[in-house]
């Protein structure tokens, strides 16, 4: 049985190597690759893609991908050899759930189940672990830092799906930043719901006036036909 976030965030952020992990990871990988030669960034993905295939070949629904187009992990050498790997549909994380996405020896215990928004279907669900889910938003903070930003002082506004297992109320309002927030003040981070009416969105957007904004390039686009 797939526990509970709340029970796994609870049992983590009270392991003080689960806590000293995240803070390395923080202070080590957030721009890690930004001072990367290319020479050294390309053998780095190229490490990286065989450590992700190896993996895949734990998972039935990839090792049966594999076996159908003829691939084993030792013929991916780097990212030239992308255009070798089968497809991964949406659908097929679908109908091979929960079982087929998760490696045979994976314990349950220690993660859980999160969904997409399904703005363009059905949602999509998928399992993962605290240490992931905060250390994602790496990308975040190192994504609003290449354009000057400052995710403890800059005014950012996110437009997320809020709603209990989806994968924007993981990262965002129920493990990494309600955890930052008992030692880091974040009243410039302002989280709206994508499914509020535009207006309502516009509303609120004025009366923060964010220097960043964040959403699905749908709700940005319905924003953008509003406003103007």
């Amino acid at each position: 049985m797939v526990s509970s976030l709340v029970t796994v965030v609870m049992i983590s952020y009270q392991n003080p190597w689960f806590l000293i992990r995240l803070a390395k990871s923080y202070l080590t990988d957030k721009t890690r690759l930004m001072h990367f030669s290319p020479e050294r960034l390309r053998r780095y993905q190229d490490a990286s893609l065989r450590k992700m295939v190896r993996y895949a070949d734990s998972v039935p629904l990839y090792q049966a991908k594999f076996k159908e187009c003829g691939v084993r992990p030792s013929d991916i050498k780097g990212i030239g050899d992308l255009e070798k790997l089968p497809l991964v549909t949406k659908e097929d994380f679908r109908n091979n759930y929960p079982k087929g996405i998760i490696p045979v020896d994976y314990r349950e215990q220690s993660g859980f189940s999160i969904h997409t928004s399904g703005s363009t279907g059905e949602p999509v669900f998928v399992f993962t672990d605290i240490y992931s889910a905060i250390t994602s938003l790496l990308g975040f903070v190192r994504t609003l830092e290449y354009y000057g930003g400052d995710w403890q002082k800059s005014r950012v506004s996110l437009i997320i799906d809020t709603s209990p297992g989806s994968v924007e109320n993981m990262v965002f309002t129920s493990s990494a930043f309600p955890f930052l927030s008992r030692f880091i003040k974040m009243s410039n981070i302002l989280y709206l719901d994508i499914t509020e009416k535009p207006e309502v969105l516009v509303k609120k957007l004025e009366a923060f006036q964010p220097e960043f904004l964040g959403s699905d390039p749908i709700i940005l686009r319905k924003l953008s036909y509003l406003r103007y």
